[in-house]
């Protein structure tokens, strides 16, 4: 990005904050820039699947995240989030601005966004509650090298994988 239009996403992102109600980001000098809520609701094409849809998670930080957000944001639902703690920022968020600075021509991003719903404790931010954690196993490492099958493959999935027995065993 050019220098002026840095100083114009900089500008128009400055303009927009609001000094935030919240406690936690009141601590730590955060602002709200905006604050809706959104609702999901079944489409007219929805099959109706009453059973429970399991998310998965390990790991990787992308849209996965606000998946995760949402299947954990209620216990009470369908939507179950299963897997391992990421040590990421996860949460429904704004995609990051790029730039470029004006000597070096290095470029870089910040991600002007952190998941603020229901956070009580600081901890709260990463938005990484998971209902269901699912444990290391070294079998499963030990059978990725030593078995002819794929790890994508069926078979090894349903006998290896600890995602998918754990989820199975639900």
């Amino acid at each position: 990005l050019a220098v002026t239009e840095q100083t114009s996403k900089r500008n128009e992102f400055l303009t927009k904050r609001k000094k935030n109600n919240d406690d936690i980001l009141k601590k730590y000098g955060l602002y709200n820039i905006t604050n809706k809520i959104e609702t999901l609701e079944p489409s007219n094409s929805s099959i109706h699947f009453h059973g429970k849809i399991f998310v998965l998670s390990e790991n990787v930080y992308s849209s996965a995240g606000s998946a995760v957000s949402v299947a954990s944001a209620n216990n009470r639902d369908n939507l179950v989030s299963v897997g391992r703690y990421t040590g990421q920022f996860l949460g429904i968020g704004l995609p990051p601005l790029n730039f470029e600075l004006p000597y070096s021509k290095l470029k870089y991003r910040v991600a002007p966004s952190i998941e603020i719903t229901d956070v009580k404790k600081l901890k709260d931010l990463m938005q990484d509650k998971l209902e269901i954690l699912v444990p290391f196993d070294i079998g499963y490492f030990k059978a990725k090298f030593e078995s002819s099958l794929l790890p994508t493959n069926k078979d090894f999935l349903l006998k290896f994988d600890p995602f998918i027995k754990t989820v199975l065993n639900q």
